[in-house]
C-alpha cells in the first residue's frame, strides 16, 4: 500500500506537525510505503499524485487547512484517480 500523508513537513516543533511525523514513522515501521508533503506545497502535491500513485492519502491538520488537505487533493484526483475514489467522502463539503 502507498500513503500520502500532508501534514507541515519538514516538522516543525508543533502538536499537528508531531502527528503527521509520528503517523509516518508508524506507517513506515509497519512496511507500508509512505511519503510525506507539506500541505501547503501544491506543486509538490501534485508531482506526488503522479509519480508516486497513492493508494491513501491522509492529511493532518485542523478545519483551517482544509484546503491543503481535501480540495486540492479532490481536483487533482480528478486527473490522476488516484484520489477520485475517495470523492464520496466529502460530497458535503462547500
Amino acid at each position: 500500500m502507498k500513503v500520502l500523508v500532508l501534514s507541515e513537513y519538514p516538522a516543525p516543533a508543533a502538536g499537528l506537525a508531531l502527528q503527521g511525523e509520528l503517523l509516518c514513522k508508524g506507517l513506515h515501521e509497519m512496511g507500508v510505503d509512505v511519503r510525506p508533503v507539506h500541505l501547503e506545497s501544491n506543486l509538490e502535491k501534485e508531482w506526488y499524485f503522479r509519480w508516486f500513485k497513492p493508494d491513501v492519502v491522509v492529511g493532518v491538520g485542523f478545519w483551517g487547512h482544509l484546503p491543503n488537505l481535501v480540495l486540492h487533493p479532490q481536483k487533482f484526483g480528478d486527473e490522476s484517480g488516484s484520489v477520485a475514489r475517495s470523492r464520496w467522502l466529502y460530497r458535503g463539503t462547500p
